[in-house]
C-alpha cells in the first residue's frame, strides 16, 4: 500500500479554503467606500503544502455618497480617481510581475545579514522594508533583521545609500556593512557610491537580482501565462532597452517599455494590443516618447 496523500479537505474540515482581503476608504462599514475585492483559492500539492491556485481581484466603485477617509487612502495607495481603474475592459488582465526586492530576495541572504549583525561587531544598514523579512529558522534566534536589532545588534534603516556614506564617516572606526538587497535600479545607485568613492570601513553585502531572466525563464518554459509583455522604464533607463529586445526577437511576443505614470501604461498597454492585432511585433519604447511628448515633440506613428 502506497503512501496516503495529504488532502486540503482534510485541512481544513471540508471545505474549500478561501483568503479575502479587502481595500476600504475606512474602517466603518457602514459609511466608508469599499474599493477593492481580491480572492485568492488556495490548493495543496502532494507533500500536503498550500499554494495560490489563483487570484481574482476586481476595483469597486464606491457607493454615492461613500465617506473616502485621505488617512486610509495613505496607507492603501489607491487613487480613486485615476483613469486605469475604470480604463481596461474585463478582456485585459494586467498580471504584475515581482515589484518588490523584498519579495524576491533570498532567505540565505538574509540569514547572514542576520549572523553578521548579531555575531560582528557592525554596524549593518539596510533599506527599511528589508528589516521585517523572516527567514526559517528556530523559534528562539532571531527570524528577522528587525529582531536581531531588538537582541541588541546595530542595525539601522536607510532610504539611500548615500545614508550609507555618511554612517560610515560618522563612525571611521567600526565597519559598516550596507545589505544592498534589490533589482537593476539598486545595484547601479550601490555601483556609483563606489565609484564616487566610499569610506574605507563601508563594506556592501550585495543580494542583486536581474529583471530580465525571471521573463525569459517564463517564456522559454512554453507557458508563459501572458500574451504580451510591459517593462519597466525604470530598469531599461539603467541597463538600455536592448535588454527586453529577446522577447520580440526570441519569442515574437509584443512589448512595450513603460513608465510608471498613468499616460505611459495606457499608452504601453494600446501599443501591444495594437501590435496583437496589426501581427507586427516590435519593441516600443514608450516611456522615451512620453517623455519627448512632454518636451514638445510629437508621437512617433
Amino acid at each position: 500500500m502506497g503512501p496516503i496523500m495529504p488532502r486540503i479537505a482534510d485541512r481544513f474540515r471540508g471545505f474549500l479554503p478561501v483568503v479575502v482581503d479587502v481595500e476600504t476608504g475606512g474602517f466603518n462599514a457602514a459609511t466608508d467606500a469599499l474599493l477593492e475585492v481580491a480572492a485568492c483559492i488556495i490548493r495543496m500539492d502532494d507533500f500536503g503544502r498550500l499554494f495560490v491556485a489563483e487570484t481574482i481581484d476586481v476595483n469597486v466603485e464606491p457607493f454615492a455618497g461613500a465617506n473616502l477617509d485621505p488617512k486610509s487612502l495613505e496607507i492603501t495607495g489607491i487613487q480613486v480617481d485615476n483613469p486605469l481603474r475604470g480604463a481596461l475592459p474585463d478582456t485585459i488582465e494586467l498580471i504584475p510581475g515581482p515589484g518588490c526586492p523584498v519579495c524576491i530576495c533570498p532567505e540565505e541572504d538574509v540569514f547572514e545579514a542576520i549572523q553578521l549583525a548579531l555575531h560582528e561587531d557592525i554596524i549593518l544598514v539596510a533599506f527599511g522594508d528589508m528589516l521585517r523579512v523572516p527567514v526559517n529558522v528556530p523559534k528562539k534566534d532571531a527570524r528577522s533583521l528587525e529582531q536581531a536589532r531588538a537582541l541588541g545588534a546595530d542595525i539601522r534603516p536607510i532610504a539611500s545609500p548615500v545614508e550609507a556614506t555618511s554612517i560610515a564617516r560618522e563612525h571611521p572606526d567600526t565597519p559598516v556593512v550596507f545589505f544592498a538587497a534589490g533589482f537593476e535600479t539598486t545595484t547601479a545607485p550601490v555601483a556609483a557610491m563606489l565609484v564616487e568613492g566610499a569610506p574605507d570601513n563601508l563594506y556592501v553585502l550585495l543580494s542583486g537580482r536581474l529583471t530580465w531572466p525571471a521573463v525569459a525563464m517564463l517564456l522559454d518554459s512554453g507557458e508563459a501565462g501572458f500574451d504580451a509583455l510591459i517593462a519597466p522604464g525604470h530598469v531599461a533607463t539603467v541597463m538600455g532597452p536592448e535588454e527586453w529586445k529577446f522577447v520580440v526577437d526570441e519569442h515574437k511576443m509584443p512589448a512595450a517599455i513603460a513608465g510608471f505614470t498613468t499616460e505611459s501604461l495606457l499608452a504601453a498597454i494600446y501599443s501591444v494590443m495594437r501590435q496583437l492585432i496589426d501581427d507586427r511585433y516590435f519593441l516600443d519604447n514608450v516611456a522615451q516618447w512620453i517623455l519627448e511628448l512632454d518636451r514638445g515633440k510629437g508621437i512617433p506613428w
